[in-house]
């Protein structure tokens, strides 16, 4: 489920805003969840069925800088890629097999600039990588009551700093369009 408020990029005399919540409900929660966003469900209590929201998070739209400029801040689902594991934001059929080895969301600052109406800009900074930033630092809870092997025991959560850089052309058509992203 989403509950969200798109800003409008279209127009150009005003600084517009939006915002995207989702939620998800069931047994899924336990591949999506970050430790602080309700991961007690799964870290304290094992349920088996839980919630979680993978996307939470504001976006600023100023049309005034180059010929637009959009800052999105919060939990987000991947870097700037492709590919999305909820079904309205995937472009192929196929997932990603990399979430079976690397993170599934990340918490940060995100910013894409429209250079002109066929290319674009886009710059993020990830501080969180399945973990809230206000948990950096902190011990994972209950490690004795964790069956997880994936969560390392008595460990305290570190910072990872992922920086995100994507360079996107796009035909005046719209048919066609070329990535070129690069993380690290």
């Amino acid at each position: 489920m989403y509950i969200e408020r798109v800003p409008d990029t279209v127009q150009t005399d005003h600084i517009d805003w939006g915002f995207r919540v989702s939620g998800i409900y069931g047994e899924n929660y336990r591949y999506t969840t970050t430790f602080g966003y309700g991961s007690y469900q799964l870290l304290g209590h094992n349920l088996v069925n839980g919630w979680d929201m993978p996307m939470v998070w504001g976006e600023l739209f100023i049309p005034q800088i180059a010929q637009g400029m959009l800052i999105r801040a919060g939990r987000y689902i991947s870097i700037p890629d492709t590919e999305a594991q909820l079904a309205p934001n995937n472009y192929m059929y196929s997932h990603s097999m990399t979430y079976a080895y690397d993170n599934y969301t990340n918490t940060g600052l995100i910013t894409t600039t429209a250079l002109t109406k066929n290319v674009f800009l886009t710059a993020g900074v990830s501080i969180g990588t399945d973990t809230a930033a206000w948990h950096i630092g902190q011990l994972v809870p209950n490690p004795d009551r964790i069956r997880s092997s994936q969560i390392p025991r008595c460990q305290g959560i570190r910072a990872r700093s992922l920086r995100s850089w994507r360079v996107r052309f796009q035909t005046d058509s719209g048919n066609d369009d070329l990535y070129l992203v690069m993380a690290a």
